[in-house]
């Protein structure tokens, strides 16, 4: 799955304008990262929140990083607020997604910020591609490998997340660390689709069934469960064919929880 779904069609055409692109993908990602912290603690799930507020600092920092390469440049960090329109719809997609979920965890969260970094990083690269100036070219690449460095802290973050939970985690995902061959993971998966078939959700046919959101919600919370159950397979597995199982099966049901969250504002919506 690319991290990027299409062609930005962005190209910058002067120096302050990949100054301003990139001050205002940092501004966007502290004002994501507070937002949902401060979404989580009206769940009372205020681990997540702590882990979006860590998030939320870490961007502070790289946002003053940015600053101050742009002022070593001689560029002020002029923001055009049209850019903020021209991004590419998926540096936010993710953390729309997360705002609508009902099983969002610290590591999920931490995943979140690792996509994200990946995604700048795609983005930056395609920018550094596509301009025929020499020195912004230069200048993005630079960019795309501080999103790299940066997803490699966000990533120790998650890693560390996950031991510290590990021994605490719910019978099921304790159940899901002893998976190791590839058959047993395709039985657990079977079991998982099952549970989400029966509420009925056609996930191919974009039709509105009634104004009531529960079921979509039901299967809403059946399909987050079977992502955490691949979480946790995906970094306790040996097997490398039931790792790439998993990534598959887990792509799979991230795009079906698009669709599901897309459905759900509908319907909310009344639209």
């Amino acid at each position: 799955m690319p991290l990027l779904s299409q062609d930005p069609r962005m190209i910058p055409e002067t120096m302050a304008e990949l100054v301003a692109i990139a001050i205002q993908i940092e501004r966007e990602s502290v004002r994501r990262y507070q937002w949902l912290a401060t979404e989580m603690r009206q769940r009372r799930e205020h681990e997540t929140a702590a882990a979006f507020d860590k998030l939320a600092v870490e961007e502070q920092h790289h946002m003053a990083a940015v600053a101050e390469w742009a002022q070593a440049l001689g560029e002020g960090p002029l923001v055009d607020h049209e850019i903020h329109w021209h991004l590419p719809k998926d540096l936010a997609q993710n953390w729309e997604d997360a705002a609508g979920s009902a099983l969002l965890t610290p590591y999920r969260a931490f995943a979140i910020a690792v996509e994200n970094e990946e995604r700048a990083f795609a983005f930056y690269t395609y920018l550094a591609a596509s301009t025929p100036d020499a020195g912004i070219a230069k200048q993005a690449e630079i960019l795309a490998k501080e999103e790299l460095h940066h997803a490699a802290l966000l990533r120790a973050w998650r890693r560390a997340t996950w031991h510290q939970n590990e021994r605490g985690a719910r019978t099921g995902s304790r159940a899901s660390s002893r998976i190791e061959t590839l058959p047993a993971l395709e039985a657990a998966i079977a079991q998982h689709e099952a549970g989400i078939a029966a509420w009925g959700v056609d996930f191919e046919e974009d039709v509105r069934t009634g104004d009531d959101p529960a079921p979509l919600l039901r299967a809403q919370g059946a399909l987050e469960q079977l992502c955490t159950f691949l979480e946790t397979v995906l970094v306790t597995t040996p097997d490398a064919a039931t790792r790439e199982k998993v990534e598959q099966t887990l792509h799979s049901a991230i795009a079906r929880l698009a669709i599901l969250h897309h459905r759900i504002d509908r319907v909310k919506g009344g639209h």
